[in-house]
């Protein structure tokens, strides 16, 4: 399964000044424990197993233990990641309260979560991850350069650091973009994609790796603001004041139901359903722009 959340912050498109890496990997610990809160529900997958989300490498993963301790326990202080996680969720929360029951990444509260300095200097270990809930990389702590060898040395990487546990019957892989990670994922996919549920996170991968073909997007939330074709580079007063009524749009697909555009006319009344398509007449990746 595809989640497309078209957003800056959780886009790697978007380049290491917007992108928010920490912040992607802590909306994806939600909605995990979203997946393990609703099991009982989804014949899918089994009651009481586990989450397995598969990063790009354990430095991403030791910068959001950080940030999820220090969320949870209310620290004052975070580096340059943290701060600007919390920014973008800000920024962000709104969105989410308007299309689906997410509260955003840092307002979920964990239990037990904390960095306990035993004043020796070290750090004891602690849970900072919801219960049935793990983060593992693709790359752990390897440098894996392209190269004539970069097949053979991801893989061994891989079956190392992102082998899921017996428990773990779903598999949520964060915003793959690079070569690397387009190895890791086609093992994961190969191995994996007929006994565990795989939900990949804003993929990336360019173009579309053949185990990826018949994935569904499940999930979509896609931004748009309607211009005039005519609408000048540097408008004047007028034409500022015309754009600022410019409709906002979003794609919208919460399976299972269709595709739907909801458009927001700037009259008050927020987004509204202005028409759908079923997803079985559009493909499996959604309506094109031309729709």
């Amino acid at each position: 399964f595809m989640v497309d959340i078209s957003l800056p912050s959780l886009d790697p498109m978007s380049g290491h000044n917007v992108y928010d890496d920490v912040g992607a990997a802590e909306f994806c610990i939600e909605f995990a424990q979203r997946i393990n809160e609703n099991r009982k529900s989804c014949g899918r997958i089994k009651d009481g197993g586990g989450v397995s989300i598969v990063v790009r490498d354990d430095n991403l993963i030791q910068r959001v233990e950080r940030f999820v301790g220090k969320t949870s326990t209310g620290s004052g202080g975070s580096d340059g990641s943290s701060s600007s996680s919390s920014k973008e969720e800000d920024e962000e929360k709104e969105f989410y309260d308007d299309f689906a029951d997410f509260s955003g990444g840092s307002s979920f509260q964990l239990e037990d979560a904390a960095s306990v300095d035993d004043g020796n200097g070290d750090d004891e270990t602690v849970q900072v991850l919801p219960d049935n809930v793990r983060l593992v990389s693709i790359l752990g702590s390897n440098e894996i350069e392209a190269g004539k060898d970069m097949i053979n040395d991801v893989v061994r990487s891989v079956a190392t650091n992102a082998k899921p546990t017996t428990n773990d019957d779903v598999i949520v892989i964060l915003a793959p973009i690079s070569q690397q990670e387009l190895v890791g994922v086609r093992w994961l996919v190969s191995k994996y994609g007929e006994s565990k549920t795989i939900i990949i996170f804003n993929n990336k991968l360019h173009p579309l790796p053949n185990e990826l073909m018949f994935a569904e997007t499940c999930y979509s939330v896609f931004p748009l603001i309607a211009r005039s074709s005519s609408s000048s580079p540097s408008p004047d007063d007028e034409s500022r004041q015309q754009q600022s009524k410019n409709p906002k749009i979003v794609l919208l697909r919460r399976f299972p139901r269709d595709w739907e555009i909801h458009i927001d006319t700037n009259e008050g009344s927020g987004f509204e359903l202005a028409g759908s398509v079923p997803a079985v007449d559009v493909g499996m990746r959604g309506p094109s722009m031309e729709w």
